[in-house]
């Protein structure tokens, strides 16, 4: 089977799960980005989302790794979310999370 064959093959079975398949749905759609948000976070009553950004990038020098995002959004409030899409266990997701958590935390804060 050739290359392009297989990569057929792969598009055609890909789904929701799919990290490009669903980068690209929650971040062109921002119905969908707010209605997930509204289901995995009730009672917060989410109204709206902006800001949505797909693989968004947060490196804060060209030292040390950055973050990336699967999707970065943020509400009418101002709250920020990174939104992922986790289907292996890779045995990091403790540490990813805290990652993740602490890039959201320097953002929200700012400079002083």
């Amino acid at each position: 089977m050739s290359t392009y064959e297989e990569a057929l093959k792969a598009w055609k079975l890909a789904g929701f799960k799919d990290g490009m398949i669903f980068s690209w749905i929650i971040s062109e759609h921002k119905d969908i980005c707010l209605e997930l948000l509204q289901l995995i976070l009730p009672d917060l009553e989410i109204v709206d989302v902006k800001n949505i950004k797909k693989e968004n990038t947060h490196k804060q020098n060209t030292v040390f790794h950055g973050a990336r995002f699967d999707i970065y959004a943020a509400d009418e409030h101002g709250r920020m979310y990174d939104i992922e899409m986790q289907v292996s266990d890779e045995h990091n997701l403790g540490k990813r999370i805290s990652c993740y958590q602490s890039y959201l935390t320097q953002h929200a804060l700012g400079a002083g």
